[in-house]
């Protein structure tokens, strides 16, 4: 993770676009067709396995930026896991409902 500091609100909005931009072109096929009931694998980059389902939207629910999915996650140190949104480009596999059950029974592993 890093940090920034912005001499103005243009400047810091101009960074967000591009690194929006920048992350839309690195989504995958297998990504941008990930549905609800879908699992998956994400390797965070600080050595956590975070496990996850991809969860369905709500017609109701606010729009979400471009390549943004709701997902239920799960890792080691949240083992009953946390909704919230995701970019698809983070995501390192689509995984088994057979692969997600063995690393709950791992504990998150």
């Amino acid at each position: 993770m890093s940090i920034h500091a912005f001499p103005d609100f243009d400047s810091m909005m101009r960074a967000e676009q591009a690194a929006q931009t920048e992350a839309e072109a690195q989504i995958q096929d297998w990504q941008r067709n990930l549905k609800p009931g879908d699992y998956f694998l994400k390797e965070h980059p600080c050595g956590i396995s975070i496990w996850g389902e991809v969860l369905p939207v709500d017609d109701d629910d606010e729009e979400r930026l471009p390549g943004y999915i709701l997902v239920n996650a799960f890792s080691a140190v949240l083992k009953d896991g946390e909704v919230g949104e995701m970019h698809v480009s983070t995501i390192t596999r689509k995984v088994s409902g057979v692969e997600f059950i063995a690393a709950k029974g791992r504990g998150w592993t």
